[in-house]
């Protein structure tokens, strides 16, 4: 994000400069090659978030609880009464909520079921 804010602020002093100092060819060429530019910078960092992508979200044990809540209950509630059912913030805030509803239903059945109950010390050390 750093790198893509840096470019476009570089992006403007150059263009501003040339522009101010009434080199309105120069400063369309420096425009071209700066659109080129970015387009190469973008295409880098996708690859590089791509390659990165499993040992980075393998860092984390995101539970299906959490994330089936969201995409499941909370997002289509969003959608049903804000933009089809036209109903005011606090109304589609409520129904949004209800996947907390579904998310403790869910952690309840889990909580009985046990399978969250682990020794985190000897899974982590690989030790029995």
């Amino acid at each position: 994000m750093v790198l893509f804010q840096g470019l476009s602020a570089a992006t403007a002093v150059i263009l501003g400069n040339e522009m101010g100092a009434g080199k309105l060819k120069r400063a369309e060429g420096y425009a071209k090659n700066f659109f080129i530019l970015q387009f190469i910078v973008t295409l880098l960092a996708m690859a590089v978030c791509y390659l990165i992508r499993e040992p980075v979200i393998g860092m984390y044990r995101v539970l299906l609880i959490d994330t089936s809540g969201v995409w499941l209950i909370g997002i289509p509630m969003a959608f049903i009464g804000g933009l089809w059912l036209k109903q005011p913030i606090y109304v589609v805030y409520a129904m949004v909520m209800l996947e907390e509803v579904y998310k403790a239903l869910l952690g309840t059945i889990r909580y009985r079921q046990k399978k969250w109950l682990k020794n985190l010390t000897v899974e982590m050390t690989g030790q029995a």
